[in-house]
């Protein structure tokens, strides 16, 4: 018996939704825990930024505003992807384009981070040899080439699927 192709896009979004819940959790829980500085006071706090615990701190700010906008990118993506298979109406500018938009808008806030928290770790490891610096986030919405890669071999297989030949 053949899958339905609505039945598999269903599926599809559903283990999408899935895994994406656990990293919903996390972001809650993040986003209790995250410290809010303001533009200026960050722009002086790099200035000054002359010792390893001023670097340290700053490190630890870029990378979790870099996980903020990584999941924020992840969310955008989901809405996107939710919105793409549904069959809403062309309006322009349409309900996906501005998830498209937003999506593409964090991950490049979160270059922007990851960079400055880069640039900081290389200070930081000049001022504390022992410093040994944590594991980057990552996420397959911070790679668009990747992501586009991987939703076209998706749309080849649902069309497979769907004209019955299977890969």
């Amino acid at each position: 018996m053949k899958a339905h192709p609505t039945s598999l896009n269903g599926f599809l979004l559903r283990a999408a939704l899935l895994a994406l819940c656990p990293l919903s959790l996390g972001s809650v829980m993040q986003a209790q825990d995250r410290v809010h500085y303001g533009r200026t006071q960050l722009q002086k706090m790099m200035r000054e930024a002359n010792t390893a615990d001023q670097c340290r701190t700053l490190v630890t700010w870029f990378r979790q505003e870099e996980a903020h906008f990584l999941d924020k990118a992840q969310q955008e993506n989901a809405e996107y992807e939710r919105l793409r298979q549904s069959s809403v109406p062309a309006k322009f500018p349409r309900p996906q384009d501005s998830a498209q938009s937003l999506r593409d808008y964090y991950n490049r806030k979160s270059q922007k981070m990851a960079l400055l928290a880069d640039q900081f770790e290389i200070r930081l490891s000049r001022l504390d040899p022992s410093y040994h610096p944590a594991p980057k986030p990552t996420n397959i919405a911070a790679h668009p080439e990747s992501e586009k890669m991987l939703l076209e071999r998706i749309e080849r297989l649902e069309r497979q699927v769907a004209q019955g030949s299977h890969p």
